[in-house]
């Protein structure tokens, strides 16, 4: 972060916690300056008195003093662009808000972010209108949030051997890789990972492209490999626990949320 000063810009609330008894910390994902931290001095107090304010995941006009190497921004204004108040009314929703919040929180540094800001607002506001598979909307929004953060793993050929995958071939995920093993004896035959077979590949180059497919099933399979997935290349090696959080809210058998 080099711009020293008052700046606007478009935010999205992506966190928050109690600081004092009048203030709170709030941590933004921002249009022009990534994720930025600040310090929300008697904001508590205002809220109290009926004074509005946003919510996690809504979208706010963000005016702030920045300065180089500080943690905490100083807050100078704050309004409200566009409420979210679907995903207050669904709890799985907003546990998968949660988890998109997570991965850009945990990714990004401060640096200006037009493409991933734009896919986390649209993402959000998908998520808040969400009304049924709500898993499917979450994998179709995060693969393609992961996408614009520059990682997708490789589905049709080979990470080993970059032979092309039949339409009907079995293969294993190769997390570190990033892809698919065809079971070649010298490619995936012994590998441990987790198999993936043609209707899943199929299933997942949907969800990559933002789709929800029509036969979508195995809810929690998918999310266990998205998961892995975005664990190894997305979020420096330790899993989010805001997948636990949303996995909790499931069904028994991983389906509809």
């Amino acid at each position: 972060m080099s711009t020293s000063g008052p700046v606007r810009t478009r935010a999205v609330l992506l966190r928050t916690h109690d600081y004092s008894e009048t203030s709170r910390i709030h941590r933004y994902f921002t249009e022009d300056h990534g994720v930025v931290s600040v310090m929300a001095r008697g904001i508590r107090s205002r809220s109290a008195k009926g004074g509005a304010s946003a919510g996690l995941f809504d979208e706010v006009d963000l005016e702030v003093h920045l300065r180089p190497g500080r943690d905490l921004q100083t807050l100078r204004d704050v309004s409200l662009a566009r409420g979210r108040p679907g995903l207050g009314r669904n709890p799985a929703a907003f546990a998968a808000a949660g988890v998109l919040g997570e991965i850009v929180l945990r990714h990004h540094g401060e640096e200006a972010a037009h493409v991933v800001f734009a896919g986390l607002s649209a993402a959000l506001d998908r998520l808040s209108e969400a009304a049924g598979n709500v898993p499917g909307e979450l994998l179709a929004c995060g693969w393609q949030l992961v996408g614009q953060l520059g990682f997708l793993p490789q589905l049709t050929h080979c990470v080993t051997c970059g032979r092309a995958l039949q339409h009907d071939e079995m293969a294993r995920m190769d997390f570190e890789a990033g892809g698919v093993r065809c079971l070649r004896p010298e490619c995936g035959e012994r590998f441990a990972g987790p198999r993936v077979g043609p209707g899943a590949r199929r299933q997942l180059a949907d969800l990559l492209r933002g789709r929800v497919p029509g036969d979508f099933g195995h809810a929690r399979a998918h999310l266990r490999l998205f998961s892995d997935f975005t664990t190894v290349h997305v979020v420096g090696g330790r899993p989010l626990e805001a997948f636990r959080v949303f996995a909790a809210l499931l069904p028994a058998d991983g389906g509809r949320a």
